[in-house]
């Protein structure tokens, strides 16, 4: 079939964002034909208009060159901007066509296809496409309110819907957010939604409940992450690293290998999807890599997110290595996948890791996900710490990293036998695809 494929976020500055969208990607043309991707533009982590080019204006009190201005220095003074973007709102202006209801935003997306190339040549594909294929990943949280990519998603299956093309929305996770009210709305709408969809593909079992109590008629099934499917490639990416590091690190990085050693044991320790205060945050990572160095072994910091650069920070204040989110993916899986433990608050890289066998301590994220990817690797313990851990949390960090130490092959044992069980798994999900 002749699919477009939707949510491919491989541009995105993001490890695991580059890696599973390209692993679901590969599952599909295995038997289809992909003649379109719709990627960063649905608008992910956006700040006004980042998605956006042309500049949409429409209706509003600001005339056409102050509304240009403010959208040409939303960067250099995003409050100025940001004010200038309210006022002209609250005087009926809208400058995207994306909208909490999806019917609003199929609406406003025909008036202005035939203006805007891309939209005309996305509206086209998808009278061309014989289906639609949704790469869920961790977009629909039912935050108050919605994200601007969470509501995307809805706006494509609505125009889907309206097409009658069919649509498959795979690989997904729903969940609440930890920080804001559940947005019922929002959960309605995607449940309207999932009725009409083909197929949906759920990576937790706490998502697939939540989909059949939206939606009882939902066709919906679980299968693990696509990219537990790079268990193999990323088995290969680790011995090449290990053979050739400063090849596989690319330009830039290899400053690295100056700086730390990774043929001995190491730790490494990610970020988290989840910041409410960068400053606490910083404190509470400063101390939690501190501690991790009183065992004796090389700790690593390992940045796999533009959203992680309080890293830096932690990196500076703690005279420790870090590698950045900007290194090929593959390397950054090699390094994750061949340490000792990973302390993380990172979904996707915790992936990459266990596909070498690494156990892996989670801190909490923007949803559900870190916590019921335990559940999905079948961990004897649970962990699920704050995204600013307390000393006493720190203690009990450290001790889990002990645990896992003393454990070595064993636990490493347990991890890759699952993996190698998921990756066979999650490599069905296509068959849904017909």
């Amino acid at each position: 079939m002749k699919i477009l494929y939707v949510n491919d976020l491989r541009m995105f500055p993001n490890w695991g964002c580059r890696a599973t969208g390209v692993a679901l990607s590969e599952l599909l043309e295995e038997q289809h034909e992909i003649i379109d991707r719709i990627g960063v533009e649905t608008g992910n982590n956006s700040g006004w208009n980042a998605y956006a080019f042309p500049a949409i204006h429409k209706k509003g009190i600001l005339p056409k060159i102050v509304f240009n201005t403010a959208w040409g220095l939303r960067a250099k003074l995003p409050k100025a901007a940001k004010a200038l973007r309210l006022l002209d709102k609250m005087f009926g202006g809208w400058d995207d066509f994306i909208d909490s209801t999806p019917s609003k935003s199929v609406i406003r997306f025909e008036q202005l296809r035939t203006t805007i190339p891309r939209f005309e040549e996305i509206a086209q594909n998808i009278r061309a496409c014989d289906a639609i294929v949704i790469n869920g990943e961790g977009t629909l949280i039912f935050r108050e309110p919605l994200d601007r990519d969470a509501a995307y998603l809805c706006f494509i299956m609505e125009y889907a819907r309206q097409l009658k093309k069919p649509y498959y929305l795979l690989n997904a996770m729903l969940s609440e957010s930890p920080i804001t009210p559940m947005n019922k709305a929002a959960a309605e709408v995607v449940g309207d939604l999932l009725e009409n969809a083909a197929a949906v593909s759920l990576r937790d079992h706490e998502s697939l409940v939540t989909a059949r109590t939206l939606a009882p008629g939902v066709k919906a099934y679980l299968y693990p992450d696509a990219l537990f499917t790079w268990k193999e490639k990323i088995g290969d990416a680790r011995l090449m690293f290990r053979k050739n590091p400063k090849l596989s690190l690319g330009f830039g990085n290899d400053d690295l290998l100056e700086v730390f050693d990774f043929s001995s044991p190491y730790i490494c320790v990610a970020g988290t999807s989840l910041i409410t205060d960068k400053e606490k945050t910083t404190s509470s990572f400063v101390n939690l890599v501190a501690a991790l160095k009183q065992l004796g072994m090389p700790v690593l910091i390992v940045q796999t997110c533009i959203g992680d650069l309080f890293l830096d920070d932690v990196a500076r204040l703690t005279n420790t290595p870090i590698i950045k989110y900007s290194v090929p993916v593959l390397a950054g899986a090699a390094i994750v996948s061949g340490s000792e433990v990973f302390v993380t608050g990172r979904f996707h890289p915790s992936i990459m890791a266990s596909c070498g066998g690494t156990p892996c301590i989670f801190l909490g994220s923007n949803s559900h996900k870190n916590k019921t990817l335990q559940e999905v690797m079948e961990y004897d313990k649970v962990t699920h710490y704050s995204v600013t851990p307390s000393g006493e949390e720190i203690a009990a960090i450290v001790r889990d990293v002990q645990y896992y130490l003393e454990r070595g092959a064993d636990s490493r044992r347990k991890i890759l036998n699952t993996i190698e069980r998921l990756s066979a798994q999650a490599k069905k999900v296509v068959d849904l695809v017909q």
